[in-house]
């Protein structure tokens, strides 16, 4: 049987000089998930992952490179269709969702229906008689290929610099924004991915576009 915790969030609709802006409100049973903001490379002047508070909280953290809440607001409204949160707890998976999907949430104020669930990575079965520490590891974290029609594009995984393809690498399981880019290609690709929780391969195959021609 899974076991989770549930997220709710809201939107508040905040008037700042004749633009809507937003305000979030966002809690979670148990409190103190770490949300971090994480954007499409090159929305400025965020730098690809913010740490933004944890839970129950009625207002993002303010990130470095704004001046104050209003103009930090008035950068979430214009980019939230670039910009995602990733929601952590230890021993959970985690959980990156778009910032407009929580957005959405706030039409409904039932907010059971609209809840963020996390989902345990092991239950007391799956490490009972595990015998090192090592070895509980290895069943939490899951290894992760990525590649790409150009070698040597550079991979960030939730916003953070993770390496080039061909590229594997160990995650927790869970969604996350993979996101590759190449020097010689003039359109980077992202998408949300899921690291599954299971045995099975995570062998993710990303297509970049307009990139120049090698001899």
């Amino acid at each position: 049987m899974k076991s989770f915790i549930a997220f709710s969030v809201a939107f508040i609709g905040v008037t700042f000089t004749g633009c809507s802006t937003l305000q979030p409100r966002v809690y979670s049973e148990p409190p103190g998930a770490k949300l971090h903001l994480v954007s499409v490379h090159g929305v400025q002047p965020f730098m690809s992952r913010a740490y933004i508070g944890e839970t129950p909280i009625q207002e993002f953290l303010l990130p470095e490179g704004f001046n104050n809440s209003d103009e930090f607001k008035k950068y979430l409204d214009k980019n939230k269709k670039r910009l995602y949160v990733e929601i952590e707890s230890p021993g959970y998976q985690v959980k990156t969702v778009p910032l407009t999907k929580l957005i959405a949430a706030d039409e409904d104020e039932d907010y059971k229906k609209t809840a963020i669930k996390l989902e345990h990575i092991l239950d007391v079965e799956a490490i009972r008689g595990v015998a090192t520490k090592e070895d509980v590891l290895s069943k939490v974290y899951k290894n992760v290929t990525v590649q790409t029609n150009m070698s040597g594009a550079i991979v960030y995984m939730n916003g953070v610099l993770s390496g080039n393809t061909p590229l594997t690498l160990s995650q927790l399981p869970g969604t996350y924004l993979l996101e590759v880019r190449h020097s010689q290609c003039k359109h980077g690709v992202h998408d949300i991915v899921r690291i599954k929780n299971t045995m099975e391969p995570n062998v993710y195959k990303l297509n970049l576009q307009g990139c120049e021609k090698t001899h």
